[in-house]
């Protein structure tokens, strides 16, 4: 099955267009293969519609303290790894001095 390439446009289809075509599966109103049938999309592209719903509805902004402590361990993960990369090369010149 060949994949349809969109050339980076958006879904002809609004959030709340999509959220109704879900609601209407999830009422028991029509299955999920007949309103992807009147929709023109896949269940697959259904589903998708689906988890990406749910991403959404579990994504929420982070606080000023979980943003302090998120930049707080970006830093120090930065430094581990630079300190990791120093100690790579010292090694490496260690062993070039050996005979």
């Amino acid at each position: 099955m060949k994949k349809k390439d969109r050339g980076g446009r958006k879904s002809p289809f609004t959030v709340e267009q999509k959220a109704e075509a879900l609601a209407m599966i999830e009422r028991g109103d029509l299955t999920a293969g007949q309103v992807a049938a009147s929709l023109g999309v896949t269940t697959r592209c259904l589903r998708r519609w689906r988890d990406q719903l749910e991403a959404d509805e579990d994504a929420k902004p982070l606080s000023a303290a979980e943003r302090q402590k998120l930049r707080r361990l970006e830093r120090k993960v930065k430094d581990l790894e630079l300190q990791l990369a120093l100690q790579k090369k010292l090694r490496a010149l260690s062993r070039r001095r050996q005979p």
